[in-house]
């Protein structure tokens, strides 16, 4: 992988995988239930977790640091990848916070269309390990969705830990896992594009005032032209 993407953080060392996140985030459920809104997905997602992540620059420091980068729509959250080490089995627990998003892809914005597997992206989202999948799923008002994605079909956070991958996703298919800034939701009632444990005014000034998709998108499709 190319740099520090949002699985890959201080949480997913040994001794974190048996105590699990510290919490500083708080979920704001305002509006949450508002038909056809991802907020209340965004917002239970994130809720009591927060990350240290690297900042993407700009929509061509995304272009240039992922492999793959798609537009389209959550059309399900299912069973993630399981981490196990000897701490966490020490600890009688594994880690299981790694739901995965599928996305049924409208556009392949930069990297190779052949990552996408039958019209599909699995993708490893970092959660707050007391929501799981099912409870998240309810949430998804089919959301569209942008995701910047780094592949982590072969990854290993530490070499004594087993990465287990969920029965559900295609043996074909790759594994792929998302920046922390560079994935982002709006169902049909959000005005604003929304991210797990962060904001769209949280983007670094080089993005410029990018506040909602189609905003993301178009920045994207001008950095590829750039590139």
């Amino acid at each position: 992988m190319k740099t520090t993407i949002a699985i890959v953080t201080s949480c997913v060392a040994a001794a974190a995988l048996a105590a699990g996140c510290s919490a500083t985030h708080e979920a704001d459920t305002t509006d949450a239930t508002d038909a056809g809104s991802a907020r209340e997905l965004a917002d239970l997602a994130g809720a009591g977790i927060h990350f240290d992540y690297t900042p993407l620059d700009s929509a061509a420091d995304a272009v240039g640091q992922a492999d793959l980068i798609v537009s389209g729509t959550v059309v399900d959250v299912t069973e993630g990848i399981r981490l196990d080490n000897p701490a966490a089995a020490a600890a009688g627990r594994s880690a299981d916070a790694y739901p995965t998003f599928v996305i049924a892809v409208d556009e392949v914005l930069a990297g190779a269309p052949e990552q996408v597997t039958d019209g599909k992206v699995y993708v490893s989202v970092q959660t707050n390990i007391a929501h799981g999948p099912d409870e998240l799923a309810v949430l998804n008002p089919q959301a569209e969705i942008v995701a910047v994605l780094d592949d982590i079909t072969t990854w290993r956070p530490q070499p004594d830990t087993t990465v287990t991958r969920p029965s559900a996703i295609p043996s074909q298919a790759g594994l792929y896992a998302p920046y922390r800034d560079g994935l982002w939701l709006q169902g049909a009632a959000d005005d604003d594009m929304l991210g797990i444990d962060v904001a769209h005014s949280d983007l670094a000034p080089g993005w410029g005032a990018v506040h909602d998709l189609t905003d993301f998108s178009a920045a994207i499709k001008q950095a590829v032209a750039s590139d």
